[in-house]
C-alpha cells in the first residue's frame, strides 16, 4: 500500500493534489515556521491555512526555499472568492473548530483588485474553476 504522503486526489485541472494536509489553525510566530519547515522536510506538500489565522508570513518563510511545483497552499480566500462570485460552497469539516471557521466567511470580503487578481490566474493554476457561475 502506498503511504500517505504519496496518495493523492487527481482534480479536473489535471493536478494531483495530496490527501494529506497540513493544517496550521493556531500556529503562530516561530512555532509556526518550525512546524511548518518540519513537515515539509518529512514530505508534507499539501499546507492549509487561512488569512483569518494571521500566519501567513511565518508560512511564506517556512515555504520560500521549497519547489513550487508540488506545492498546495489552499485557504479561505478560495472560499470567499467563490462566495463572491456567486458559488454555493460545499467546504470540509473534520471537526468542530473547522465548523466554525468555515462559519467565518462574513465580515471580510476580497476587494476588486484582489478578485481580478485571482481571476486572471490561468486555469490550470487553480484548484477549482469557477467559470460556472
Amino acid at each position: 500500500m502506498e503511504d500517505i504522503l504519496s496518495q493523492s486526489y487527481k482534480l479536473s485541472s489535471g493536478y494531483a493534489m495530496p490527501v494529506l494536509g497540513l493544517g496550521t489553525w493556531r500556529l503562530a510566530g516561530t512555532a509556526c515556521e518550525r512546524i511548518v519547515s518540519k513537515a515539509l522536510e518529512l514530505g508534507y506538500r499539501h499546507i492549509d491555512t487561512a488569512e483569518l489565522y494571521g500566519n501567513e508570513a511565518e508560512i511564506g518563510r517556512a515555504i520560500r526555499n521549497v519547489e513550487r511545483g508540488g506545492l498546495f497552499i489552499t485557504s479561505k480566500v478560495s472560499l470567499r472568492w467563490l462566495l463572491q462570485k456567486g458559488a454555493i460552497v460545499i467546504p470540509k469539516a473534520g471537526s468542530i473548530e473547522h465548523l466554525r471557521e468555515n462559519m467565518e466567511m462574513d465580515g471580510w470580503e476580497l476587494t476588486p483588485e484582489e478578485m481580478r487578481r485571482i481571476d486572471e490566474i490561468g486555469i490550470e493554476m487553480k484548484v477549482v474553476d469557477a467559470t460556472y457561475t
